[in-house]
């Protein structure tokens, strides 16, 4: 095959998507079948405006979903909390995105690419990879044993395979986090209006997705340290479902209760060096994993297998050599990481947090920060928005703390409200 792809999850068939609607042959491998249940449920505008380009939003929206125009972000305890509006930002590909729950989606979009023409090989395990200078060689257990192709992208999410078979993956310091979740079915007032919701404590936050009008996806993020001393004293049922009782859950339902098991995930941050070389393209959570808390996953790992299958068609085009497209590659998904990863940094400074729960300020500059959570990153974060980040950073810095806000010590920490 011209190229390989390991994984089938929205990063995998994006790539695969773009590739064979430019008749070029791939073909994708997966160690698991669909359905399977996952999270990173919730799209940001940059994110589904990519599948809009690619003509497959209709065929998901006849999924069950929500509209999501927006989030809400709020103290655990109720008492600040800030609205934002993605049409708000000075830059988005699109006002609304949707929340949808996984196991649907990467089943739909798996039957899409089968639709086009597309193979997918199932509960096939890579065992090993080679390369012997022209093309990659891939040995499998599974329906077929060993398949060629002259690309590889590797989709394979946080089994980071190439990464982890080259000795490329490397974790990052001080961002160690356990994500616990479920799926609950609720009566209440988050149906119809789509907002997911960020409950903040001192020490971690939650999240509350709506993905229809009766089921919610709710889970909390704790440092790995924190959650190891929590589960010798409760149980994970215990501490998820004590989150659906604070305040900014509570008080919307009428009655809630939890459907699935308890999931716990490593939200641990890495990164892979190089995530280009030779002809292979690490995409998604293949190249790199940051904190979830803006819900940016799916958005990086689709336009990364995007960008990667372009930069590919341009090799076989002739029109690039593999060494400027990995070059090109990495330059356009880091700059992109590294901006989210500096908002992310911002969002877990108490200060920035005590500006943003403002949810105003001078020069658009709230504006300009929904633009970054709107994913409007794509191919680089343009200088409108980014003099106003600076703007932003020199205020928190400099000129905030001097004047500290009161309330920032009554936000609950997690370990108060379970009564650790």
């Amino acid at each position: 095959k011209e190229v390989a792809i390991i994984g089938s999850r929205p990063t995998g068939i994006v790539a695969a998507l773009n590739l064979i609607k430019s008749g070029i042959e791939c073909i994708v491998i997966d160690r698991r079948r669909h359905p399977r249940f996952t999270i990173g449920e919730s799209f940001i505008p940059a994110g589904w405006h990519l599948l809009e380009k690619l003509g497959i939003d209709k065929e998901i929206r006849k999924l069950p979903h929500t509209e999501k125009p927006g989030a809400i972000f709020v103290t655990a305890d109720g008492r600040r909390r800030t609205k934002i509006l993605f049409k708000d930002a000075l830059y988005t590909p699109t006002p609304l995105a949707i929340n949808i729950e996984r196991s649907l989606l990467d089943e739909k979009l798996a039957a899409i690419f089968k639709e086009n023409g597309g193979k997918i090989y199932e509960e096939t395990t890579v065992k090993d990879i080679r390369y012997n200078g022209n093309y990659f060689e891939l040995y499998l257990k599974g329906p077929i044993e060993k398949i060629e192709s002259k690309f590889l992208i590797d989709a394979s999410g946080p089994a980071t395979f190439v990464g982890k078979r080259w000795g490329r993956k490397k974790y990052l310091p001080g961002s160690q986090k356990i994500s616990i979740f479920a799926h609950y079915k609720g009566e209440g007032l988050f149906y119809p209006n789509g907002y997911i919701t960020i409950a903040i404590f001192k020490d971690s936050w939650a999240w509350i997705i709506p993905l229809s009008k009766e089921k919610y996806s709710i889970g909390v993020v704790v440092e790995k340290d924190l959650f190891k001393k929590l589960v010798k004293k409760i149980s994970k049922e215990e501490i998820l479902d004590n989150i659906t009782k604070i305040p900014p859950i509570e008080k919307e339902f009428h009655k809630i209760t939890r459907t699935t098991k308890i999931y716990a995930r490593a939200n641990f941050s890495y990164y892979c060096t190089p995530i280009s070389f030779k002809n292979c393209f690490l995409c998604g959570d293949a190249a790199l994993f940051i904190d979830p808390i803006f819900s940016a996953g799916v958005c990086v790992g689709t336009h990364s297998a995007k960008i990667a299958t372009d930069l590919v068609k341009q090799i076989i085009t002739g029109k690039l050599s593999s060494k400027k497209a990995s070059y090109l590659y990495e330059k356009i998904i880091l700059g992109v990481v590294r901006e989210f990863h500096k908002m992310i940094n911002r969002y877990y400074d108490p200060d920035f947090r005590d500006f943003f729960l403002e949810g105003k300020g001078p020069l658009n500059i709230h504006n300009a920060v929904i633009s970054i959570l709107s994913g409007a990153l794509f191919p680089k974060l343009k200088f409108s928005v980014r003099w106003r980040l600076w703007v932003l950073d020199f205020v928190v810095k400099s000129i905030h703390p001097i004047k500290p806000i009161v309330s920032r010590k009554n936000i609950p920490s997690l370990r108060d409200f379970l009564k650790f």
